[in-house]
């Protein structure tokens, strides 16, 4: 027996399917964990985003405070309020007044390391201001600060009462190093005196670098960028490369970062923040490492418990294989059979086979008891048709006699041959099965020789219903019944009465009989039900043991029709004491 062969085939088919299933949980597993840490890094980076935004709302609001502080300090306004109307800049006319205001302006903007420059100018044209140095002529000649106190009056005019932003494009305002600046202009007004009048403007200035210095907070590998929000241009890229900013303009940041994109409020300013997806790959490379590793040992522990499992799992099946190729039934000496041991490396195929060979084997055994069964029964059964009632003879011989001492010899020789007959009927052995219609017609002789007996006392009938139909029926059930009414039922006033009703087809036959004799009461009939029930429960070689020689009863009767019929069998009594008695026997055909 190839028992290695079979242990090997089911190891490698247990360790298949635990690899298969090993690996499609190491799939779901690492997809799930890369799914949470990208999670986390989107979170992180809007964490960020948030850091970052809160540092420029402060920055901003310390440059506010100033510009909120100067525009209603009283010095400043009493300057502008008292500003002569000379031709050109009076700052560049008062070099002195020009010196005072820039040394109190200097001490704010020395406050904010954020602050750009610190700008004062007139309605009128007149300037100053502190910060990166601007070529005059050039700003005289583009008249750049006359343009900006027109916007700003118009834009307080209409009615905003809160700070005014600009973000100034490249010009003479601003440094080289420095692209991009917001501005934030106030009002300078005396609030005390009404009506108070618009004196001039508080400009102060931030560069976009400087707002950008809050992007330091970003870890590495994470770049930051501060665009524009109409234009998307760029204004301010922190740990920037040329791919990434590439990217940015191209809009394709979704595809291969975690980003994040918030507005900066009232600055007309995007904050975007995009780290690489590719800071995953130390991530995504340890955990498959140990994924794998661990993966790797649970097929290896499976594998190696699987292989002692078998091992002892098989042991025993293949013992059993040894045992059923061993056994030999002709030892037995019930027939000549072998078990067929085909070569297989399956010995589950093979033990199937053996055992389907030994069932075979065994049906054919089972066969054969039957078959000597039958023979038993059937032995029983000629015995019993050899029950003749000796009351029925008696009572004939006793009414021939009584005829020939009446000299009636007509009727003697009629008695006579109707005896003959049916004792030629009952003493034949050479079957046990006969067709209803010879069955019936025995009946009617004995029904013919108790109408000779009983003359006028007696009163019978027989209907036929159905087709030309003629099965087989167990031989000698129909005499007994119409002895049983002659024994057991006609006890009361003449008329006795007696039908009968033949009802044959090509699947059902039935012969029913009714007499008007004394019936049964309720007791008895429930206890011949009970009898008939439990026939039909009982297996054959009990139903056989029962069949003894000693009488033909009802009950012999319904036995000897469930070995024919078994579940199809007909067999129903009925009764009212003191009124008629029914019974109906016979089969269904299939």
């Amino acid at each position: 027996m190839k028992k290695r062969s079979f242990q090997k085939s089911m190891l490698m088919g247990n360790t298949a399917v635990v690899t298969l299933v090993v690996v499609v949980l190491f799939i779901c597993a690492n997809l799930y964990l890369i799914h949470e840490d990208a999670k986390r890094i989107q979170q992180q980076t809007e964490s960020n985003a948030s850091s970052i935004l809160e540092q420029i709302r402060i920055t901003i609001d310390g440059v506010n405070e100033i510009c909120l502080q100067l525009s209603a300090n009283s010095y400043i306004i009493r300057i502008f309020e008292g500003l002569p109307n000379l031709e050109g800049n009076v700052f560049e006319k008062s070099p002195e007044l020009d010196a005072q205001t820039k040394a109190f302006m200097w001490s704010y903007l020395i406050k904010k390391d954020s602050l750009h420059r610190i700008i004062l100018y007139s309605n009128s044209g007149d300037f100053t201001y502190v910060g990166p140095a601007v070529d005059r002529e050039y700003m005289e000649k583009n008249q750049v600060l006359n343009s900006l106190s027109v916007q700003a009056r118009e834009y307080f005019d209409s009615g905003a009462q809160s700070f005014y932003l600009r973000s100034y494009p490249r010009d003479v305002l601003i440094p080289a190093q420095d692209k991009y600046i917001i501005s934030i202009t106030r009002e300078i007004k005396n609030l005390i005196s009404l009506p108070s009048e618009v004196k001039g403007y508080v400009e102060a200035q931030v560069a976009i670098r400087a707002l950008g210095n809050a992007l330091s907070l970003l870890p590495n590998q994470c770049e930051g960028y501060l665009v524009d929000e109409k234009s998307g241009k760029v204004l301010f890229a922190y740990q920037q490369t040329e791919e990434g900013i590439a990217a940015l303009r191209d809009n394709r940041f979704e595809k291969g970062f975690f980003y994040t994109e918030v507005p900066v409020e009232n600055l007309g300013i995007n904050l975007v923040l995009a780290q690489s997806k590719s800071v995953q790959n130390g991530f995504i490379s340890v955990m498959f490492g140990v994924s794998l590793l661990l993966s790797v040992l649970v097929i290896f522990a499976v594998a190696f418990g699987q292989y002692f499992t078998i091992k002892n799992t098989s042991k025993p099946i293949t013992e059993l294989c040894q045992l059923i190729e061993s056994v030999n039934v002709s030892r037995m000496n019930l027939f000549d059979f072998t078990l067929d041991f085909q070569e297989d490396s399956d010995e589950v195929r093979r033990l199937s086979r053996a055992f389907q060979q030994l069932l075979e084997a065994l049906k054919r055994v089972t066969e054969q008891h039957i078959f000597d069964a039958t023979s038993a029964a059937k032995a029983t059964l000629y015995a019993l048709q050899s029950q003749i009632n000796p009351h029925f003879f008696h009572n004939m011989l006793a009414v021939i006699a009584s005829l020939a001492e009446e000299g009636d010899n007509e009727k003697i020789v009629k008695v006579c041959g109707k005896l003959s007959q049916n004792l030629r009927y009952v003493s034949s052995f050479s079957e046990t099965e006969v067709p209803l219609n010879d069955e019936v017609s025995n009946a009617i002789s004995y029904l013919e020789l108790m109408k000779i007996r009983y003359e006028e006392k007696l009163e019978y009938s027989i209907q036929y219903i159905g087709d030309d139909s003629v099965p087989l029926v167990p031989k000698f059930i129909l005499q007994p019944l119409l002895e049983n009414s002659f024994r057991n039922g006609f006890k009361k006033a003449f008329p006795w009465q007696l039908f009968l009703e033949v009802y044959t087809t090509s699947d059902l036959w039935y012969v029913k009989l009714i007499d008007n004799g004394a019936g049964m009461d309720v007791a008895a009939l429930e206890k011949i039900r009970g009898k008939i029930a439990q026939i039909k429960k009982e297996s054959t070689r009990l139903i056989i043991e029962e069949l003894k020689i000693g009488g033909l009863s009802i009950p012999n009767i319904c036995m000897r029709l469930f070995l024919l019929y078994r579940e199809n069998m007909i067999f129903e009594v009925d009764s009212v004491q003191g009124e008629y008695f029914q019974i109906r026997i016979g089969g269904r055909l299939n």
